[in-house]
């Protein structure tokens, strides 16, 4: 992990100090398997605000173009007043100006527009256990989790016919041993290969399966051949 050398000494036990993130438009930056990530940390409110006006936070945000993935880090907790204005607010010639949560809200999702992530942390220490958790789950080889089929899960919460691969994708992990990536290969070599072998007339005959049911299940597989 690299940091550079303007960052606090709490920073600096973390890994090498180096001038490497600065030309990346970051403050920590290091190689994982997910590529290559850099981190923007910004105390809040008089860095960031800082340095929105004087524009350098956009020239920050240009360089991290070069990132696989890159991260804004604001530190220190948001106080906003009754009317939504932000506590504490100052320029940096000392000259004080306002800034609204709907002002921050709103710039924030144009960061995330860019392609950046917005996080948070409380304070310094904060921070090194946020940077130190972030580079553990980037050096993990498996990022899936948001594809996993929930254990229990009922189809009937879910959207979708055999029509949509990811619907697909989901029922085979209904499987033993058949994770996100298993079915992925399996859809993608052999399409569907659930089908029903039965009528709707069959199904409506089923104890507690009326007509609304038995023609849902049948939709849901109405493209298998």
């Amino acid at each position: 992990m690299f940091i550079s050398p303007t960052e606090p000494k709490a920073l600096h036990d973390l890994g090498v100090i180096s001038m490497i993130p600065e030309d990346h438009g970051v403050d920590i930056m290091w190689n994982s398997k997910l590529g290559t990530i850099g981190v923007q940390r910004k105390t809040f409110p008089d860095d960031f605000l800082s340095s929105m006006k004087d524009d350098r936070l956009n020239k920050e945000y240009i360089q991290m173009k070069q990132l696989d993935v890159a991260v804004l880090l604001l530190e220190g907790r948001q106080q906003w007043t009754t009317e939504g204005e932000l506590y504490g607010a100052y320029g940096n010639t000392g000259r004080s100006y306002t800034w609204s949560r709907t002002q921050h809200r709103n710039y924030l999702t144009s960061v995330q527009l860019r392609g950046i992530q917005v996080q948070t942390s409380d304070s310094i220490t904060d921070t090194v256990d946020y940077l130190r958790s972030l580079r553990l789950w980037s050096d993990k080889g498996d990022h899936s989790s948001l594809d996993r089929r929930a254990v229990g899960a009922a189809a009937s919460e879910l959207y979708g016919t055999v029509r949509n691969p990811d619907y697909v994708r989901w029922l085979y992990q209904s499987l033993p041993r058949v994770g996100p990536k298993q079915a992925g290969m399996i859809y993608k070599h052999l399409g569907m290969i659930f089908g029903l072998k039965v009528t709707y007339e069959d199904l409506i005959m089923v104890p507690g399966v009326g007509p609304k049911l038995a023609q849902g299940i049948m939709d849901v597989f109405d493209a298998v051949d």
